[in-house]
């Protein structure tokens, strides 16, 4: 069947509505705060083949290509022809989804005349997964909690029990975890019972006909995006010190006609330690990912926009990590992928690509008290984003996770802590004719009332450490991230042996400096004004104002000394040039 274009538009939009329906029932039923606050999760629709046909607006990028993933391997070991009515099929493997043991996966046939038509799919970041606490000490994946193979969770309609006692034994939270499972089976009920509506009201019998349209017109988008750039092959070597050693990230582009290979050739090979893994299918996630950013950004994703893209990622390399290989903070270097793509492909596309962003600093705070009760939290402190050619970069975002907050105030009615500041970091973001995005800092301690006998530890990860994120065009670095404990900074060993674990308590509090973001373009370029409204915001001081920007402030009334600013950014245009 094929379609007009009004027609096409409308279906394709009606089941973009489908996933939004879907993420709405999680939000609203979810047990867990980074299910139903923080929407870790995503919803989509995905075709008979294994691709993408419409997602949820709320979706955790990653997640949108890994669930496409899993489908295309569910119908390879379960055929379409011995599905039932009420099967949902249930995975989590770090090598098939999106990198980590606790991002759990339920695929719904959806059915017509008796005939598998497409799936409902959704997945969440689920609370635990069982496994050490501290992952920082995980040499193994088996270290990192349990993996389980794509199979039934519900069968014919029947809830595979077994499964349910499995996680009941070696969960922790395992109400908590069934509980969002419960949400992701309602979700794709809903999703289900909205396609039949929507082919009910059509009078369809298939969706793969949609699918060729909408996928093959996003194809045909992309191409002609990449066939704008001229031939070549565009390099960035990128070095990175995130745990306790130093990574170096080669990124090679090549665009050839209509088509983008990355090439990740001479990366690091993978860790022994630490979980900073990526395995290949989260890899080539956020490649696609930053890809489709680039050249395609206002086109909803789906299977056809990345049809276009090839990877080469040698194995054993921390960007194609091999079983068991520790992958729990797969983040560590699947989040890098981006700033060295728009490095290497800031040579030939200046005014689409952004500066190094900044990374934010999370981690789940897991507590116990005296009574035996545990709860948990997870808490985020955003980085900055990368300025680009013609705007600054956003403060505090958690890109490229795609997730939301969780309030000061839920987390401490959540967990006995209580969160003393949370506040812009000052001079953070990189100086450029368009300023870097900064960063947070923020402060957690015990609460003061809690027990002596209670057990709070916050099991967290930080990017950005050490190494500043870099500016472009000229544009200056952002400040690097780094953790503090009762005012004192801790040391590269201090960070390794406490931070996958470290305790709260009434005297001992832990503070996130996540990282600020890389400017574009010459300071001394920058408007005057706005950076006299960095000053009044307190985004940048008036110290920072004069020897970055090269503009002089009254340090009382804040008004520009226009003759002394004049002379020096004179000087700042002279050193700067001298120092190129």
């Amino acid at each position: 069947m094929q379609y007009d274009l009004m027609t096409m538009e409308i279906l394709w939009r009606r089941l973009i509505t489908v996933t939004e329906e879907m993420a709405a029932t999680i939000c609203r039923t979810a047990f867990s705060p980074i299910v139903g606050l923080a929407a870790d999760f995503s919803c989509e629709i995905v075709d008979i083949r294994g691709e993408g046909l419409a997602h949820s607006k709320a979706t955790v990028p990653s997640f949108t290509y890994a669930m496409a993933n899993a489908v295309r391997a569910l119908i390879k070991k379960f055929p379409p022809s011995g599905m039932q009515q009420g099967d949902i099929y249930i995975a989590n493997d770090p090598w098939l989804l999106a990198g980590h043991h606790s991002d759990i996966a339920l695929l719904k046939p959806i059915f017509r005349k008796n005939k598998v038509v497409a799936f409902a799919c959704s997945i969440c970041h689920v609370t635990d997964i069982g496994g050490a606490i501290d992952r920082q000490i995980a040499q193994e994946s088996y270290e990192e909690g349990v993996i389980f193979p794509i199979g039934h969770y519900y069968k014919a309609g029947v809830i595979n029990s077994y499964l349910v006692d499995f996680f009941h034994q070696n969960i922790r939270f395992s109400d908590e975890v069934l509980g969002d499972l419960n949400a992701l089976v309602t979700a794709n009920d809903i999703g289900e019972q909205r396609v039949h509506e929507l082919l009910d009201q059509y009078n369809i019998d298939e969706l793969t006909s949609l699918s060729d349209q909408v996928l093959g017109r996003s194809e045909q988008a992309m191409r002609k995006s990449l066939e704008s750039v001229p031939d070549g092959e565009y390099f960035s070597e990128s070095n990175f010190d995130e745990f306790e050693f130093p990574m170096k990230v080669m990124c090679n582009i090549i665009i050839k006609g209509s088509e983008a290979t990355i090439d990740l050739t001479g990366t690091s090979p993978q860790a022994p330690r630490g979980g900073i893994n990526s395995t290949l299918s989260y890899t080539m996630s956020h490649c696609s990912y930053s890809l489709l950013s680039i050249f395609l950004p206002g086109v909803y994703a789906n299977g056809g926009c990345y049809r276009p893209f090839k990877y080469i990622v040698p194995k054993g390399s921390l960007f194609n990590a091999t079983f068991p290989a520790s992958v729990w903070n797969r983040t560590n270097t699947g989040w890098l992928i981006h700033p060295c793509v728009h490095k290497s492909l800031l040579q030939v596309l200046p005014e689409r690509v952004m500066a190094s962003q900044g990374m934010l600093s999370a981690g789940n705070t897991y507590a116990r008290t005296e009574s035996k009760a545990s709860s948990n939290s997870y808490y985020y402190v955003g980085g900055g984003m990368g300025a680009t050619f013609k705007n600054d970069g956003h403060h505090s975002m958690l890109y490229p996770a795609g997730v939301r907050n969780i309030s000061i105030e839920v987390f401490e009615q959540l967990v006995p802590c209580i969160v003393t500041e949370k506040v812009i970091r000052k001079n953070s973001g990189g100086p450029g004719k368009f300023r870097g995005g900064c960063g947070l800092y923020s402060t957690m301690i015990g609460h003061p009332n809690m027990d002596k006998k209670s057990k709070v530890q916050f099991a967290g990860g930080m990017l950005r450490k050490r190494i500043d994120p870099l500016g472009f065009k000229g544009g200056k670095p952002g400040k690097h991230s780094y953790a503090e404990s009762n005012g004192k900074e801790l040391t590269r060993e201090e960070f390794v042996a406490t931070f996958g674990a470290f305790p709260l308590t009434p005297t001992q509090s832990l503070t996130l400096n996540s990282s600020g973001a890389g400017g574009y373009g010459y300071p001394w370029e920058r408007d005057l004004e706005s950076v006299k409204k960095d000053v009044l915001n307190e985004y940048v001081t008036v110290e920072s104002a004069r020897q970055d920007y090269g503009v002089i402030l009254d340090p009382k009334s804040l008004e520009i000394d226009i003759a002394a600013t004049n002379q020096e950014r004179s000087d700042l245009k002279s050193k700067g040039q001298t120092e190129e």
